[in-house]
């Protein structure tokens, strides 16, 4: 069976193995300070310095460590490597990074201080949401199992886009989950935004999968003809990208296109300038792969749109660029994790109403060369300060934690959370990879929604499906991929979408 990947992560498969500079080898000694300086030094060179105890011993000397000394160019560890792929041989560089001596303390470093396991999280069962959502059933007629890679909900059509790669097709269905349209032909779908002129739809390429070559495009579809050859292509060469954000960055009256091209060895974050004889020119604001996702936003309140985005892939951020004219962007950190916590998602949301702007944020991709079950995965809430600084508000642990979204579901006045897995602990009594996250008074209390178990849950959209006044959900299944224990069989007759249908008004 052909294997298909998750969007967003795959390149960790290369990149995380080069990017970790974290290792082990044989215990020749105890550690020293200078050993652990040796290895900070190292790490923080790329990435925020992820510690030994981050994950286990074995999974450090088996799996993570050999591709980090292929990406360092050591030649001992290269030599007892099996044989490489086509991706990997290009991760050697022309000469080593780091000597032998120093190579082996570090290994022995991470080696002797990294757990045996990591320690289990222990989540109560939890119960099931009853009475707010009604769960309705996509009806796809595809001839192949679907995998969807895309769901997005049009408020004012009142339909669900749902964009199965596996099949090459794109579904609109109505809150029923009935089909409107079908749209054939199609590569895989990674993001639609909703525009004044149609949607404007980000093709990572013709699947999912890990590709150094750039396939990726973007085009802007004109739904109101019903025809998905109705379409205006924008952009070209993308390196397997998933997000297009079309915006006026320059008040100049057009739109310039932000575009996150996630990659693999080659990527990058960038604006285009659209020109006279309709093609755009390209400003790199970040030439590292890894961008998954950005936001617009006025951050400083000065009255220009800047833009706060979101890397994974080795260095791991959450990175502002604050315009500030003339095309001209201020770069500024506003977060670094780990390389080995898998980041996926993030958008800004007034958690605690006190009018700032918070981070929701989760972490969970797990298609590196760890896939163990980690217990630091999960939803994050950061809460800005005065001083613009975040702290830490939250965490809910959630195994492959892959998006959370915030809206008012209850229509209280505060922001809720709906939180999906994807790559979950499947294996569970109690799974929970479909999570409500109940504000009530400031604390989040979690609670399953209807259809948990019913697929792999990669995709996730709120909006008012239904015209009631409320937030509703829409759930993407894409079933085949790596994960912790493997495949699960019953998902090839899962319904590969589903609704929830918010009954609050």
């Amino acid at each position: 069976m052909n294997i298909s990947f998750p969007l967003f992560r795959l390149p960790l498969l290369l990149i995380f193995a080069g990017s970790s500079l974290i290792l082990s080898c044989t215990q020749d000694h105890t550690p020293t300070e200078a050993d652990a300086a040796l290895a900070t030094q190292h790490c923080t060179s790329c990435h925020a310095f992820a510690g030994p105890e981050l994950l286990p011993r074995d999974t450090w000397e088996k799996s993570v460590l050999p591709y980090m000394a292929l990406r360092m160019g050591v030649k001992s560890e290269i030599a007892e490597m099996d044989s490489l792929n086509e991706l990997e041989l290009q991760l050697e560089p022309p000469k080593p990074l780091i000597s032998e001596e120093d190579w082996a303390r570090i290994k022995n470093y991470y080696l002797a201080l990294a757990p045996e396991k990591l320690e289990e999280k222990t989540i109560p069962p939890l119960e099931m949401q009853r009475g707010q959502f009604e769960l309705k059933r996509g009806q796809l007629f595809s001839e192949k199992m679907t995998n969807i890679s895309c769901v997005k909900i049009d408020p004012e059509r009142q339909v669900v886009y749902a964009c199965d790669d596996a099949n090459g097709e794109i579904w609109a269905l109505s809150p029923g989950g009935l089909p409107k349209n079908r749209y054939g032909n199609q590569l895989a779908v990674s993001n639609i935004e909703l525009t004044k002129k149609g949607l404007l739809v980000t093709y990572i390429g013709p699947s999912v999968g890990i590709t150094v070559h750039p396939n990726g495009f973007s085009q802007l579809v004109d739904v109101q003809e019903n025809a998905a050859q109705n379409a205006n292509l924008m952009l070209t060469k993308l390196y397997r990208p998933t997000q297009t954000l079309p915006v006026d960055l320059n008040n100049d009256g057009l739109e310039e296109l932000v575009t996150c091209e996630f990659g693999v060895i080659e990527g990058s974050f960038s604006v285009w300038y659209p020109q006279t004889n309709g093609t755009y020119r390209k400003k790199i604001l970040s030439p590292t792969p890894g961008a998954i996702r950005a936001e617009v936003v006025d951050w400083d309140r000065d009255g220009r749109k800047d833009l706060v985005v979101l890397f994974a892939q080795g260095d791991e951020r959450l990175m502002l660029y604050r315009n500030t004219g003339n095309d001209t962007f201020e770069e500024k950190m506003l977060m670094r994790f780990p390389p080995v916590y898998g980041s996926s998602y993030f958008e800004l949301a007034d958690l605690n109403g006190d009018g700032r702007l918070d981070i929701l944020y989760t972490c969970g991709d797990n298609a590196d060369y760890s896939r163990i079950l980690k217990p630091y995965h999960g939803v994050y809430a950061f809460e800005q300060k005065p001083d613009g600084d975040f702290r830490q508000k939250f965490h809910f642990p959630l195994h492959g934690a892959y998006k959370a979204v915030a809206r008012d579901f209850d229509g209280d006045g505060d922001q809720d959370i709906v939180a999906i897995a994807y790559f979950g602990h499947y294996d569970s009594k109690t799974p929970n990879d479909l999570v409500y996250l109940e504000n009530r008074e400031g604390k989040f209390a979690p609670q399953l929604l209807p259809g948990i178990g019913r697929g792999r849950w990669m995709c996730l959209d709120a909006a008012d499906l239904d015209g009631d006044g409320d937030d509703d959900i829409a759930l993407g299944s894409h079933p085949v991929g790596l994960m912790p224990g493997g495949f699960r069989k019953d998902w090839s007759s899962g319904p590969g979408v589903i609704f929830l249908i918010n009954q609050q008004k």
